[in-house]
């Protein structure tokens, strides 16, 4: 076992950023279609305890270091640093990863005989820059539970602005019916069911009826979908994620937010 958790440990600090596999969505090569942005993944590391064939606790943050000093990059990273350094446990924002490592350590302190490694893996992609900038924030825990758990965050800013965008400022006037729609079907695929099908009896948290999730953002191909973990179904049915091409969107989304 502990030989198992020292290769555990050796292969999260080998990751390099461009090869990183705990990210889910697809990131960006660094390059803004309209220059928006220009920016180099980072990544900082900070380890508690001996992790010499003993248990430890690996703290993982992988983020966009914008070369670009606008209002736009400012408006970006002061949300990324309040989501890369908040704690765990509460809503606070810590400031840095060393405070971040402290606490979960205490954390990892206080259970009798803890044997395990307990690693947090945080990291942003930028997945999306022209008239919008789209970017995801994925955590990855494996902080003594019964499973590791992953949760992902979409967020999308005007490019010019930095403001945040909801789904109704990418939506065609009276399009929410026919997005729901569309957004049921691609579900539907993606989990193998027919169009008559029943959500509720194939797991799914969908006794009120099909809803979008709250995590949503344009991508190269069109725009894409995200449900997390737990939000709509069990852990054991996993995640469920997908896009819906621009082109079977043009009657939903405003031509502005279209990319050809």
């Amino acid at each position: 076992m502990k030989k198992a958790l020292m290769i555990l440990f050796l292969a999260l600090v080998g990751m390099s950023l461009s090869t990183c596999t705990d990210k889910e969505p697809q990131k960006t090569d660094g390059t803004a279609d309209s220059d928006t942005l220009d920016y180099e993944y980072a990544d900082q590391v900070a380890v508690r305890g001996d992790c010499n064939g003993q248990p430890c606790v690996q703290i993982k943050l992988v983020y966009p270091h914008f070369q670009t000093d606008n209002t736009v990059s400012k408006m970006i990273m002061t949300d990324l640093d309040a989501r890369l350094y908040q704690s765990f446990y509460t809503d606070n924002v810590l400031g840095s990863i060393e405070v971040l490592a402290d606490s979960i350590y205490r954390a990892h302190q206080q259970i009798p005989n803890n044997s395990m490694a307990w690693t947090l893996n945080r990291s942003v992609d930028m997945l999306h820059m022209n008239n919008v900038i789209t970017y995801s924030f994925t955590e990855i825990s494996a902080l003594g539970g019964a499973h590791p758990n992953t949760q992902v965050t979409l967020v999308n800013r005007d490019a010019e602005t930095g403001l945040l965008l909801k789904m109704d400022d990418f939506l065609l006037d009276n399009a929410r019916e026919k997005l729901m729609q569309k957004v049921e079907t691609a579900f539907r695929n993606a989990n193998n069911l027919s169009s008559d099908a029943s959500l509720t009896e194939a797991g799914f948290w969908f006794e009120e009826g099909f809803k979008l999730p709250e995590n949503y953002g344009l991508v190269d191909d069109g725009m894409l979908f995200y449900y997390n973990t737990y939000k709509v179904a069990p852990y054991a049915m996993g995640k469920t994620e997908f896009v819906i091409p621009y082109y079977e969107l043009e009657s939903v989304i405003r031509p502005m937010y279209i990319t050809n």
